[in-house]
């Protein structure tokens, strides 16, 4: 046999032409493996005696040759540890994960904006008791369930069932005005909520305020009215019913009415005193005006950006837009005849177009009262007083109602009827020189008035022929309950005469007359006051 240098024999294992080692297989796999290698590279099993305690130890536990000592034991340890654990800690970790993203979901429901949906879906659901439980009651009148209740199913009625809604949070910044005059709330946030019924839409804004509740599940409120609306309506004494609940009769603007007064300076120092003080409330009075006013302008700047909005929204219909706009222009007109009211007022207070009659004191009021808490949005408000004909409109809360209620052809017809009694009356007392009569159809200043005038006639020995050519009613006005104006047009022959002798003649005088009528209790008319325009 033959030997190499080193005398190591040849055989199977020695190194083939060109030094390479012969190839050897894993026993467990297969895979060809060097001659001198302790593990297979493929499945890592041991390949011979010369394997370490450790390498056979990291075949059993398969862990890598090349692993480092701290490693294994830690592989080890692990392998020490109970299979419930194992099993366990991923299970617990996968439901932690699970209950994050369950409060997560539920905190969602539970946010302002999800709030006010799910407050506008309970409204088209028609679900009104659950809808009144969401909300903070204000209290009075317009504040109860009995309240609420009502005015849905009076909108429903009058407006349609409620189709479809949006809430988008509040903007205090328009493309007209800038930043909005109405500050932002100091509790809450306030939503811009677009309601559309089958036959109208309109925007309304409703205030979230916090109701306690801690995370996931906060709580929250939502508050319908801020601020009061104002109802000018004439005349004096008028019952007002909103939405078919009674809010009180129209009365004088008490504010304005001692504001009037101002145009008597005073006579001395003790009424210079008190002239000041109401000279002061006057201006505060008027300061507060106008502060509403800016208030009214923020209103409409905020419903034209509102329509604005709408416009670049997909889905709104047509119809909803022309709702949008009528919204806009009604406010636009509440807005300006504010404006109008205000600068009369002020023209008043300086005297301006007062004559010192009655007619002017009843004339020169804003009569009307003020709603407290009355929900922002549509409404329907009635007005109605004996001898007028009622008047109903509807009008979105909190722009200013305004009604003007007229005599029915009945009370036109008694007024009428007083009226051309006191011209025959009057005629005969002036011929006659005799008053008996015209304490039956005159009282006040007018009796006085045509007293003195027969009187006069009298002590002249003079008889005043008077001959109506034509009378033309122009206007009848109820300014109270019990007093009421008819402007006239008319024409006269008047002949007055000494003895059987003519001593004056005047043909067709024509005047527009203003008349004030009153009536007390139950008992007639009787004019009062008469204004030659």
């Amino acid at each position: 046999m033959d030997t190499r240098d080193d005398d190591r024999p040849t055989g199977p294992d020695e190194t083939e032409a060109g030094g390479k080692p012969p190839e050897m297989h894993c026993p467990r796999c297969g895979a060809a493996v060097d001659a001198d290698a302790e593990f297979c590279t493929k499945c890592g099993a041991p390949l011979g005696r010369k394997s370490s305690k450790a390498a056979r130890k990291a075949w059993k536990h398969r862990i890598p040759i090349d692993v480092e000592p701290w490693a294994v034991k830690a592989s080890e340890a692990a392998g020490r540890v109970p299979r419930w654990i194992k099993i366990g800690v991923p299970v617990a970790i996968l439901v932690i994960i699970a209950v994050i993203v369950a409060l997560s979901v539920v905190a969602a429901g539970h946010t302002p904006q999800a709030a006010v949906e799910r407050y506008l879906e309970t409204l088209r659901k028609a679900d009104y008791s659950e809808a009144f439980e969401m909300l903070e009651s204000p209290g009075g009148k317009f504040g109860t369930k009995e309240f609420f209740t009502q005015w849905q199913i009076l909108q429903v009625e009058n407006l349609g069932s409620l189709r479809s809604f949006s809430a988008r949070e509040r903007k205090y910044r328009n493309r007209f005005f800038g930043r909005l005059l109405e500050p932002n709330p100091e509790e809450g946030s306030i939503y811009v909520c677009t309601l559309a019924y089958r036959k109208k839409t309109y925007d309304v804004n409703v205030t979230v305020v916090d109701d306690g509740g801690s995370w996931p599940v906060n709580s929250y409120k939502l508050k319908l009215a801020e601020g009061p609306t104002r109802a000018v309506v004439a005349p004096l004494g008028a019952r007002v019913f909103v939405d078919g609940v009674y809010a009180g009769r129209s009365a004088e603007d008490e504010d304005l009415k001692e504001a009037l007064s101002l145009k008597d300076f005073p006579d001395d120092l003790s009424e210079a005193v008190d002239y000041v003080k109401k000279l002061l409330r006057a201006v505060d009075k008027s300061v507060l005006d106008a502060k509403s006013f800016l208030r009214n302008l923020d209103k409409v700047a905020e419903d034209v950006q509102n329509t604005l909005e709408r416009l670049q929204v997909s889905g709104i219909s047509w119809q909803q837009v022309v709702d949008a706009w009528e919204q806009v222009v009604s406010e636009s007109k509440s807005f300006a005849a504010e404006v109008v009211r205000m600068v009369k007022n002020i023209y008043w207070i300086f005297g301006g177009g007062d004559d010192g009659s009655v007619r002017a004191r009843y004339t020169r009021v804003q009569s009307g009262l003020e709603l407290q808490n009355l929900p922002e949005g549509w409404h329907e408000i009635r007005v109605q007083m004996p001898g007028m004909v009622p008047d109903t409109k509807e009008f979105y809360a909190p722009e200013t109602a305004t009604l003007s209620l007229d005599p029915t052809n009945a009370t036109e017809a008694e007024l009428k009827n007083m009226l051309q009694t006191y011209f025959g009356v009057r005629s005969n007392a002036y011929f006659t020189a005799n008053p008996a009569g015209l304490s039956d159809v005159a009282a006040g200043s007018q009796l006085e008035d045509d007293l003195a005038r027969v009187a006069d006639l009298a002590a002249r020995g003079l008889r005043q022929s008077s001959d109506l050519l034509k009378l033309e009613y122009v206007e009848f006005k109820v300014l109270s309950p019990r007093v009421a104006t008819v402007e006239t047009k008319e024409a006269w022959n008047y002949v007055i005469y000494s003895g059987q002798d003519p001593v004056s003649i005047v043909s067709n005088q024509k005047n527009d007359v203003v008349y004030t009528l009153r009536r007390e209790g139950g008992g007639p008319w009787k004019v009062i006051e008469s204004k030659t325009e």
